[in-house]
């Protein structure tokens, strides 16, 4: 006879899951924003920086436009490209950034936000945001935002192994699939299978990155809950978020084999 595993609220999976977070040396980092726009689309990889420096500056372009809104502006730059694009309606509270699978490639996919909010074609408020920030290809920024010491190092000499690192990471968090060792819904106790394109990174109106697993019943994707995987800390890098993601969603599947092979690859400083 099966036992039904434990049910457990959103604080007690938090409580046992959470793995403690590494905190950067640095806090800042530079990067040209022509790096997030000359790119391969097959294979994406941000052409003279980390890739953690590309989601990070995205994050840094978003807290801008809240920014600018927040003064009295009538229009969130971002959302107002980013819900052209698609075309629905703009909403400052409606939060348009987030990816699944498919993160890399695509019109909405990191290459494609990036493209949308550097070249496409802006009058008006938006116009006025991006000259006012300087938001836009050739420009050079320092960025204020937790770093490691790759985040920092020049790409012309050191090569991408880190970077790349953090793609093939990136790539198994979003694609995993497999049942928690919990029940996270008490409701619904049998409905404990995190299904293919359910793990989904956000970036939350505060301004940090989350990650989502989004979970239903073995072969019923119709009905759907999500349990929160981990979210980004104030002084946490961008890839050492997405190793601790990848670990604690490991853990909670008790695939530890899968969890203790991101630690292998782990970056000290």
């Amino acid at each position: 006879m099966s036992t039904q595993p434990p049910i457990l609220t959103a604080d007690q999976i938090t409580a046992a899951y959470t793995i403690r977070h590494r905190t950067a040396r640095y806090r800042e980092f530079g990067i040209d924003l022509t790096d997030l726009v000359r790119h391969r689309h097959s294979h994406y990889s941000p052409v003279e920086c980390h890739l953690a420096c590309a989601f990070e500056a995205l994050r840094w372009m978003d807290h801008l436009a809240r920014r600018w809104y927040k003064c009295g502006h009538a229009t969130h730059p971002v959302e107002h490209l980013l819900s052209r694009d698609r075309g629905i309606v703009s909403s400052p509270y409606y939060h348009n950034i987030e990816f699944g699978a498919e993160w890399a490639t695509g019109r909405y996919s990191l290459p494609g936000f990036c493209d949308i909010i550097l070249l496409d074609r802006a009058e008006g408020e938006v116009s006025r945001w991006r000259s006012r920030y300087r938001i836009r290809a050739h420009e050079h920024h320092v960025i204020q935002g937790p770093a490691s010491a790759s985040m920092r190092c020049d790409y012309r000499r050191d090569g991408f192994g880190d970077s790349l690192r953090v793609r093939e990471l990136l790539d198994s968090l979003l694609a995993f699939t497999g049942d928690f060792e919990f029940s996270p819904n008490e409701c619904h106790p049998r409905a404990r299978r995190v299904y293919a394109d359910g793990v989904r990174l956000y970036l939350r109106p505060g301004g940090m990155w989350q990650v989502h697993a989004h979970y239903s019943y073995p072969g019923d994707p119709g009905s759907s809950w999500y349990v929160l995987v981990a979210e980004q800390q104030p002084r946490e890098p961008f890839h050492w978020f997405v190793e601790r993601a990848f670990e604690q969603l490991c853990r909670m599947c008790g695939t530890r084999e899968a969890a203790e092979a991101a630690e292998t690859g782990d970056e000290h400083e």
